[in-house]
């Protein structure tokens, strides 16, 4: 359920911003006309999109485990958006219209990357090649983990959130739990294209072993 409700907003969250910067290009572009027919036809689709995108996004939201200081700035960004939107297609504001497409744009970079500057902090001073001599596989899957992992799993593992496994009492071997992560199981995704870098699968697990009891 918490998987698909995932999709769901992540899709509602595309199909809006698809929509709004094609209402962006028309009015910049001056092409009134092609805006009205537009947002005519877009009207119903659009406010069904909108109530699933902040729907899903609210219940999201309550099953993290800790709400960190970037998904307070995306829900805020996100918010201010929307009254520029509004503003600048029933005004054609060029300006208003602008600012709310850019910061839907960072609202959704900040999202992707959970970081308000588009870094991922857990990765500084982490050597991520394992042919370095200062390679700490530990680390490496530590970062990993932090970025892909924690927000269902927790910081111990045992969080369970979304429907997630309390890997702290998991009896698999490392091959099993380095297959789980690549292809994905049940709730989870697979995760063979996101981590497909040499040594990331192995890095990961490695650190989930660690977290057992």
């Amino acid at each position: 359920m918490h998987t698909g409700m995932l999709h769901t907003h992540v899709l509602s969250v595309t199909l809006f911003l698809i929509i709004y910067l094609v209402k962006a290009y028309y009015l910049l572009t001056d092409r009134k006309k092609e805006l009205g027919k537009f947002s005519k036809w877009t009207k119903i689709p659009e406010m069904v999109i909108s109530f699933i995108f902040l729907a899903t996004g609210v219940y999201l939201t309550t099953q993290v485990e800790k709400i960190e200081t970037w998904l307070i700035v995306k829900i805020i960004v996100v918010l201010a958006s929307i009254p520029l939107a509004i503003v600048g297609i029933k005004k054609e504001n060029k300006a208003a219209m602008a600012a709310s497409v850019g910061l839907l744009l960072y609202a959704f970079g900040v999202a992707e990357s959970k970081s308000l500057t588009f870094t991922k902090p857990a990765f500084e001073n982490v050597v991520t090649d394992p042919q370095s001599p200062s390679y700490d596989a530990m680390k490496h899957g530590a970062a990993i983990y932090q970025v892909n992992c924690e927000r269902c799993h927790g910081v111990d593992g045992n969080a369970g959130l979304q429907g997630a496994p309390d890997l702290t009492k998991s009896q698999m071997s490392f091959e099993q739990k380095a297959m789980i992560i690549t292809l994905g199981k049940s709730v989870m995704p697979s995760y063979q294209n996101m981590l497909s870098k040499p040594g990331e699968i192995a890095a990961v697990t490695t650190f989930v072993e660690s977290l057992k009891k």
